[in-house]
C-alpha cells in the first residue's frame, strides 16, 4: 500500500540547479582582445627598436651579427603577435619566447610580458622554471644592451663609450636590474594564480552549500514520512481492534 505524502509537502526535493560558472563578458573579452593587440604593437616597437641598435650601421657586431640581428627581429616580431594567444598556450609561449630572447639580441618584454600568464597556469617547479628562464633571458638582453654602442641602461649613468671600463662595469647592475624587471611580471601570475584558486574554492563551497541544503530538505521530507506513516499504522490498528471487538460483541 502506497503511502502519500502529507499535505503541503511534495513528493521529492526540488532538483539543484548546478552552481553558476563565471564566464567572461563579451565586453570583457573585447578590452582583453584590445589590450593584447596594444602589447603586441609595443613589443614590435621596442623589438624594432633594438634590432636597428644592434643591426645598424652604427653596431659594434661584426657584419655576420649584424645580419644575424637583423634576422632576429623578423623573428621576434612573429613571436610577439603569439603574446595575443598567451593564455591559450601560456607555457608553450613563454618557453618560446624566453628561448628567443637568449638567442637573439633584442627587447626581453616579449618574454616579460608571456610570463604572468605561464606562472598562473604553472606550479612548483614548471613555474619557477619558466621565472628563472625568464630572468636568464631578460639578463641576457640587458647585457647586449650594455655592450651596445647605443645603450639604454647607459642613459641612466652619464651614457659612457661603449667598451670603455665605465661602460664594462655596468655588467654588475645586469642581474639586479633583470631581478627587478622579472619580479612584478611574477608576482602579477603568483597573484592571478591565487585569485583563480580562491574563485574556485568560493564556487565549490557555494555547491556544497547547495548539496547540504538539498539533503537537509531529503531528510526532513523521510521523516514527515515516517510520522504519517506511523500514524497511519496506528489508525489502522485502533480501526481493526475496534472492528474486531464490534464483530465479536455482535455474535
Amino acid at each position: 500500500m502506497s503511502i502519500a505524502p502529507p499535505p503541503g509537502h511534495q513528493p521529492g526535493p526540488p532538483a539543484i540547479p548546478p552552481a553558476p560558472v563565471p564566464t567572461a563578458a563579451p565586453r570583457r573579452r573585447t578590452s582583453a582582445r584590445a589590450k593584447s593587440i596594444w602589447l603586441v604593437v609595443l613589443c614590435a616597437m621596442l623589438v624594432i627598436s633594438s634590432g636597428s641598435i644592434h643591426s645598424g650601421e652604427t653596431s659594434v657586431f661584426s657584419p655576420p651579427l649584424r645580419f644575424y640581428a637583423g634576422l632576429g627581429v623578423a623573428v621576434m616580431l612573429g613571436a610577439s603577435v603569439m603574446l595575443v594567444w598567451r593564455h591559450r598556450w601560456p607555457v608553450r609561449i613563454s618557453l618560446g619566447l624566453i628561448i628567443l630572447t637568449i638567442l637573439i639580441p633584442t627587447s626581453p618584454l616579449p618574454a616579460l610580458l608571456a610570463l604572468p600568464a605561464a606562472a598562473a597556469d604553472t606550479l612548483g617547479f614548471r613555474r619557477w622554471g619558466l621565472i628563472v628562464g625568464t630572468f636568464l633571458a631578460t639578463g641576457v638582453s640587458f647585457a647586449w644592451d650594455v655592450v651596445a654602442r647605443t645603450s639604454y641602461i647607459a642613459m641612466f649613468v652619464d651614457e659612457p663609450a661603449a667598451g670603455t671600463p665605465e661602460r664594462i662595469a655596468l655588467f654588475w647592475a645586469v642581474p639586479v636590474l633583470a631581478a627587478i624587471a622579472v619580479t612584478p611580471f611574477a608576482a602579477t601570475g603568483i597573484a592571478r594564480r591565487l585569485r583563480m584558486e580562491r574563485d574556485t574554492a568560493q564556487w565549490e563551497t557555494v555547491a556544497a552549500e547547495r548539496n547540504v541544503e538539498a539533503l537537509h530538505r531529503e531528510v526532513e521530507l523521510e521523516r514527515h514520512r515516517q510520522e504519517l506513516a506511523r500514524e497511519l499504522h496506528d489508525t489502522l490498528a485502533a480501526n481493526l481492534s475496534t472492528l474486531s471487538s464490534t464483530r465479536v460483541r455482535s455474535r
